[in-house]
């Protein structure tokens, strides 16, 4: 699988995940996807704008005491400058810290430059409820609150590429990750 990140006006950097052999089933995956955060889990946004606060009830649903950090308290790993992306930050184990005590995480992404919502870089959110491993090797597996049919599709995946976090949705544009919200 080829992802394409445009890095500078007229140029395309293709991006593979590495491959690595590791057996999966995926009838396990689709059985500890639903035991741990099931369909009653999910809620798709409402509106155009509406992802943020959909992921924050989607949390808040799983547990209602969870207070998600704001934007200026956000841990940001890119940022969009001009056509290009930047990496700020290669620390993505808040993730994995968050999902080992058993909670999901809300984090930022990207999918059009130029898009001007939030801080400029990040365009919407979603929220990565496990980490796995198949035969491409570690992903995150996200619920995508944009997507009514596909939101939480075995195939919503973020695999590191290059020192980005990048993802294909069930259908529509990849994903790259730009900030992670922790809770307090």
């Amino acid at each position: 699988m080829l992802i394409s990140i445009k890095t500078q006006p007229n140029e395309v950097v293709k991006l593979e995940p590495q491959k690595v052999n590791i057996p999966i089933k995926i009838k396990e995956i689709k059985t500890e996807l639903k035991s741990k955060f099931g369909s009653k889990f999910f809620i798709p946004q409402q509106g155009a704008t509406d992802c943020f606060r959909a992921c924050v009830s989607m949390v808040k649903r799983f547990n209602s005491k969870l207070d998600v950090v704001t934007s200026k308290e956000a841990h940001y790993v890119v940022q969009e400058v001009g056509d290009s992306l930047k990496i700020l930050n290669k620390d993505f184990s808040i993730i994995d810290k968050m999902l080992k005590i058993g909670l999901p995480v809300i984090v930022g992404v990207h999918h059009t430059f130029k898009y001007g919502y939030n801080e400029g870089t990040t365009d919407h959110f979603i929220v990565i409820v496990r980490k796995g491993w198949d035969n491409l090797g570690m992903y995150y597996q996200f619920y995508d609150v944009g997507s009514k049919l596909n939101g939480v599709s075995i195939k919503n995946k973020l695999r590191l590429s290059n020192g980005y976090l990048i993802g294909q949705r069930e259908k529509g544009p990849q994903y790259v990750l730009t900030q992670i919200r922790r809770y307090r």
